[in-house]
């Protein structure tokens, strides 16, 4: 295993240079090889040959981090779930065909007394090394299987745009249930880049006392994260630390939001990021310059990177490739980005291959295209567009739009259900601190930039839009509590 190699040759180098910190201690090469081998002699007389992934519950701690490892010289894969209850734990274990999770933290396994091997014959699968959940954001979550060369893909192709220093530190700010966060796990024990997990995300005081203490020089987050410091004009404090480069993925980074980190910190360079959980985290990365700022203020979205020889990234519509710029069609992936199927749900996976002239291609669901310097664009997802009296909407045009003005801070509009044949577009908005807002300004700015069907009948103002655990927009949440007729 060629990540068990490269661990070893980084700690020849230096067994106690410190490579995890969390809120509690520090973890030199020599802390984690001994934590490995006390995590093996529990794990291992539970594991047993039809088990297809180990489930860990996943924390703020670097003990999370060190049970990978531990995976990784166990020869089994690792499942990174959040522990809700031991009824909700236990069902993902059973579809790994594990009679068991475990927690890292309080180093105990939890059986299950109620477990039955799974007869039905599950994907054989050689090099898998996770299997991660996606969050359910818009459907049920899918268990993603990525394996060995789809990750050393994406970290020999991540390197030439990075360019890793020998004082580089990530700081962690995602779930480590996220794929966002492998990337940063296994750049650290690829590259011997060490690793700070930042205890609390969402107190930006918090985060950049974390980030002057531990010399962060890079963070890898959903754009929410790099929000939350234009909503606390926090942005210009950024410019007073070690903090080199932040890489925004996973959803849009609202063009004002962007514009101020742009503004307000010019010695930082920030990658403009795309990449699904089944093409293997990240696909293509676009650094943005300064005069990108023109376009921002025209309320448009950057460029996310180009198509390359380890991710090559193709335009499809109607089962035909696009070569012509500024089409627009579904982004798809061929190559060894994508991942080796779907846990217990080969069906859906097929759903998603393409078969081109004996070429396979994954369907991202992803809609965008290619400009005419060849620069891949992103203007939604399939999931994210809604159907209002015939007409399809884009729900991210929306909300980038209604950003725009003055004083909103995020947005999220959605479809709520009067009755059988009729729906509206209703918009939620978040307001900046301590700004006044004029709704009825807003309404006739949406009026003079939308067709008359795009524009929401009602508008709420809420004092957080609802975000899941990625920290992407909660749809599913949203749908819950304003869709009430649904």
């Amino acid at each position: 295993m060629i990540f068990l190699k490269r661990i070893k040759q980084h700690s020849k180098k230096n067994i106690n240079k410190v490579i995890f910190t969390d809120y509690k201690r520090k973890w030199t090469w020599f802390d984690v090889f001994k934590k490995v081998d006390e995590i093996i002699k529990i794990l291992k007389p539970h594991i047993h040959d039809k088990q297809t992934s180990l489930p860990i519950i996943v924390s703020r701690r670097a003990e999370v981090l060190i049970s990978f490892i531990a995976c990784l010289k166990l020869g089994i894969s690792f499942t990174p779930i959040i522990y809700i209850s031991n009824d909700q734990s236990f069902f993902i274990a059973n579809k790994l065909n594990s009679n068991f999770f475990y927690d890292p933290v309080n180093n105990k396994i939890k059986l299950n007394s109620k477990y039955k091997i799974n007869s039905k014959k599950q994907l054989d699968i050689k090099n898998k090394i996770y299997i991660l959940f996606t969050s359910g954001s818009t459907g049920n979550p899918k268990g993603v299987i990525c394996d060995k060369e789809n990750i050393i893909n994406t970290l020999l192709w991540s390197k030439i745009y990075l360019k890793w220093k020998k004082n580089d530190v990530i700081g962690n700010v995602t779930q480590f249930s996220f794929d966002i966060s492998l990337f940063d796990f296994f750049s650290t024990i690829y590259f011997n880049i060490p690793l700070t997990i930042i205890k609390s995300p969402e107190n930006t005081d918090y985060c950049y006392e974390t980030i002057k203490k531990s010399k962060i020089t890079s963070i890898f987050s959903t754009p929410s994260f790099f929000s939350q410091f234009v909503f606390n004009d926090s942005v210009k404090k950024t410019t007073k630390t070690s903090l080199k480069q932040i890489i925004s993925g996973g959803d849009f980074f609202p063009t004002n939001h962007l514009f101020e980190w742009i503004s307000s910190n010019k010695k930082i360079n920030i990658f403009n990021v795309w990449g699904p959980t089944e093409t293997s985290i990240v696909n293509s990365m676009y650094k943005i310059k300064q005069n990108d700022k023109k376009r921002l203020k025209e309320i448009k979205y950057l460029p996310v990177g180009k198509s390359t020889k380890r991710m090559k990234i193709t335009i499809i519509k109607s089962n035909k490739l696009i070569n012509e710029p500024n089409k627009i069609g579904f982004i798809c992936l061929s190559g060894k980005s994508i991942c080796k199927g779907y846990i217990n749900e080969n069906q859906k996976y097929k759903n998603m291959i393409k078969n081109i002239n004996n070429k396979i291609y994954f369907n991202t669901g992803d809609l965008g295209y290619f400009d005419s310097s060849k620069n891949l664009f992103i203007i939604g997802r399939i999931d994210n567009t809604i159907k209002i009296q015939g007409y399809r909407i884009n729900q991210k045009e929306i909300e980038k739009l209604s950003e725009s003005f003055d004083n909103i801070f995020l947005s999220a509009s959605y479809k709520k259900n009067l009755n059988n044949d009729f729906n509206q577009l209703n918009l939620l908005i978040q307001l900046k601190k301590t700004r006044s807002f004029d709704i009825y300004k807003f309404k006739s700015f949406l009026r003079t930039k939308l067709p008359f069907y795009k524009v929401p009948k009602e508008i709420k103002i809420i004092k957080k839009i609802p975000l899941n655990s990625n920290g992407k927009i909660d749809r599913i949440q949203i749908d819950k509590k304003y869709n009430l007729n649904s």
